[in-house]
């Protein structure tokens, strides 16, 4: 009787009657067939078995739902939602092609791994899959999972395999009786866990996940390494990709002389697909709603501000996680989140996050710039394998990329406390006497990290030695610009608090380098205006207190350096006075600490014509 109803159903049935029609039609034949005559997908409306036909597919009534049957249950063929799908598409068929072999192989390995950079692509490559070839399974499933697989399919699965949970079951049971209702549908069956991003929760759900054999399970994640997994990579849009995808939203197409600037802006960003899109929806929209802003705008902002903090920014429709219309600054911060990294873990990140984004020898962090860090080569491993570095095992290198970079930067509240032990690292490997030891080699690699750190950190002391490495080597120009950046954050410093000892010093000290450093470049004006700076603050200092030792020395040796100006400037009659003030105030050195004043006196009569290696003794 069931399909004679079927045969003469109207528009007007409704869904529940179709239902329970179903039900007969199951408890009556419980055949194979069955399962064959509702498997149709892509459906509207569908009357099984019937004797009607048409051009097309005959439709009654407004249902949508279809349903297999496991057990004594209505099962939908899609167990979730599906996934938002990318708007456009480009340049990842191989990718596509690869998957589907790799998981319908024989043999296969049943979970697969997608792994890559936050917004690189992964989560559109699995989108993809799983629409192209749902067809290709009985039962799909979509789940997102941040932090807990676990959660992830309780929450989203439970409904549609028709599950009761008694209230006094604990996850770990519910999850054991959700995976036995998974194993026991009919294969092939699809599950697509996206962002399962933390390694321990993989660690522990993976023999659970194992137990649906009938399920091909892809997961998207950043994790880089886990021993019993297969990886298939995805990477960026190649450069022509990119641009194709680039010019698509922003529109119209890139002419000759903008090329080289979006080129510019694809390496700014490492070529991550989520950021491109976003930037050119930006971009067009910005320019829609307010104003003229133009490639080359935007890469000189993306060069010396960055990505989070683009000046010139509206709300972009994007399908990412959570986010559909979001300021692009929002949505790229959502990358990567922070949280859950262990304090160790938070600190060397935030070291990499201030370094140069280029590799970094483990050997030259243990040795040199992190040495008392505990556990730092598990650590830097145990980030590699969770996406937040790359790891390179030929040199045993290590990189941040760039956009994990500033998300950390941006995010981590105590930055600057996990950086202060490679702060005062490099400050003392480009100390003076450090650099007199001749190992150059070091000292400009130390430098390079250095120039790096001062943009993140204001640091005037580390500006001030990155100076003295670029005057030993010849660089005059170079350390004029960090003098100068000493001379200005000093000068910050002291508007902070105006009768810090410390601050004054260290304003002295920039006003001596970059007095020195003048003269060496044979502008003596300029030299003279910054000497006479010098001397008015120790002036100050010695009058504060006339008997400290340093105080005493430093002023001195600030008339010295005005002397020798004005021997310069050939105005010997100013040198002298000037000379006659100094030695007033070494013979009182002298009387009261003789050794150290008279090898003070000597190292500097050692090197009379040098003004650039005279230092500022006794700060």
């Amino acid at each position: 009787m069931g399909y004679k109803r079927w045969k003469k159903g109207k528009e007007e049935q409704t869904v529940k009657v179709r239902e329970q029609n179903a039900e007969k039609i199951y408890n009556i034949e419980k055949t194979k067939e069955v399962h064959s005559a509702t498997d149709i997908k892509d459906s509207k409306n569908i009357v099984a078995n019937s004797t009607i036909s048409a051009g097309g597919n005959v439709t009654i009534g407004d249902n949508n739902t279809h349903y297999h049957y496991s057990g004594d249950k209505n099962i939908p063929p899609a167990l979730t939602k599906p996934p938002f799908r990318s708007e456009i598409f480009l340049g990842r068929e191989d990718d596509l092609k690869t998957i589907k072999e790799k998981l319908f192989s024989e043999g296969n390995n049943m979970l697969l791994l997608v792994n890559g950079h936050g917004g690189v692509g992964k989560t559109s490559v699995a989108a993809q899959y799983y629409t192209t070839c749902q067809n290709d399974y009985r039962y799909t499933a979509w789940v997102g999972s941040e932090y807990s697989i676990a959660n992830a399919l309780l929450a989203n699965l439970t409904q549609p395999l028709g599950l009761v949970f008694e209230p006094q079951e604990k996850e770990a049971e519910r999850l054991d009786k959700l995976l036995h209702a998974m194993a026991k549908l009919d294969k092939p069956c699809l599950l697509v866990i996206d962002n399962a991003n933390d390694l321990e929760d993989l660690e522990h759900n993976y023999q659970r996940l194992r137990q649906c054999s009938n399920f091909h399970i892809l997961l998207t994640s950043r994790i880089r390494e886990f021993r019993r997994a297969a990886f298939y990579p995805i990477k960026g849009l190649p450069k022509d990709k990119a641009l194709e995808l680039f010019e698509e939203y922003y529109q119209p197409p890139l002419t000759a002389e903008e090329l080289p600037l979006f080129y510019g802006i694809y390496e700014a960003v490492e070529g991550n697909t989520l950021v491109v899109e976003i930037l050119a929806k930006n971009l067009y929209l910005f320019n829609r709603k307010k104003g003229d802003y133009t490639l080359s705008d935007l890469l000189a902002d993306l060069q010396h501000k960055g990505v989070l903090d683009l000046p010139k920014t509206v709300s972009v429709e994007v399908d990412y996680q959570q986010y559909r219309k979001e300021n692009p600054k929002d949505i790229i911060a959502a990358m990567y989140d922070i949280q859950p990294l262990s304090e160790i873990e938070r600190q060397l990140l935030s070291v990499f996050a201030v370094l140069p984004s280029e590799t970094i020898p483990l050997a030259t962090l243990e040795a040199h710039l992190l040495p008392d860090m505990p556990e730092l080569r598990a650590t830097a491993y145990l980030l590699s394998t969770r996406g937040w570095l790359e790891y390179y095992e030929a040199n045993k290198e290590y990189k941040c990329h760039p956009l994990v970079q500033e998300i950390t930067r941006k995010k981590n509240t105590f930055l600057r406390a996990d950086c202060n032990t490679l702060i005062d690292a490099l400050i003392a490997k480009l100390e003076y006497d450090t650099l007199h030891e001749g190992n150059y080699k070091y000292a400009t690699l130390f430098a390079h990290y250095a120039e790096t750190v001062v943009k993140v950190f204001e640091e005037p002391v580390l500006c001030q030695n990155i100076g003295n490495y670029h005057t030993e080597i010849g660089n005059l120009d170079k350390a004029l610009f960090f003098y100068l950046k000493c001379e200005q954050l000093s000068k910050q410093l002291l508007g902070t608090e105006t009768n810090n000892p410390n601050f004054k010093r260290g304003l002295a000290v920039s006003y001596s380098k970059l007095g020195d450093t003048y003269m060496a470049l044979g502008n003596l004006e300029k030299a003279l205006n910054f000497f006479e700076d010098e001397n008015k603050l120790f002036e100050e200092f010695y009058k504060s207190d006339p008997n400290y030792v340093d105080f005493k020395n430093g002023l001195a040796v600030s008339y010295e350096r005005l002397g020798l100006t004005y021997i310069a400037l050939g105005n010997l009659d100013r040198a002298l006075n000037f000379f006659e003030d100094e030695n007033k105030l070494f013979e009182e050195l002298y009387k009261a600490t003789p050794i150290m004043s008279l090898s003070k006196r000597v190292w500097r009569f050692l090197t009379p014509n040098s003004a650039i290696r005279i230092r500022p003794l006794g700060i």
